[in-house]
């Protein structure tokens, strides 16, 4: 990540930044994909650390205020599960499961 370079999204694959084809696609889109018109969502249970230090909160506030907009079913479990990464440590996966079923 480049701080001078923050407005962009890259990626980082095989030693290389690089922007996947779809990534354009998905910029383009980008207000449907927060809530704007055309937004659409299956029902979404999101998992957040506050331990994060990649993904602040910023981040991901706009896509839960978009779901709750729009009436869309959703769970934002958010604390402290470690850092980015943290997979499937700190006690989410079993309620995760129950909301699934």
């Amino acid at each position: 990540w480049y701080p001078d370079k923050a407005d962009e999204v890259c990626f980082f694959n095989r030693g290389a930044w690089s922007w996947p084809d779809k990534v354009l696609t998905l910029q383009a889109r980008q207000e449907a994909l927060l809530g704007g018109a055309g937004f659409a969502a299956p029902p979404t249970y999101l998992v957040t650390s506050t331990a994060d230090d990649c993904i602040p909160r910023s981040e991901t506030q706009p896509y839960v205020k978009a779901l709750a907009a729009a009436g869309i079913p959703h769970v934002h479990l958010r604390k402290d599960f470690g850092d980015h990464g943290f997979a499937l440590n700190g006690g989410w996966t079993t309620p995760c499961v129950k909301w699934l079923t």
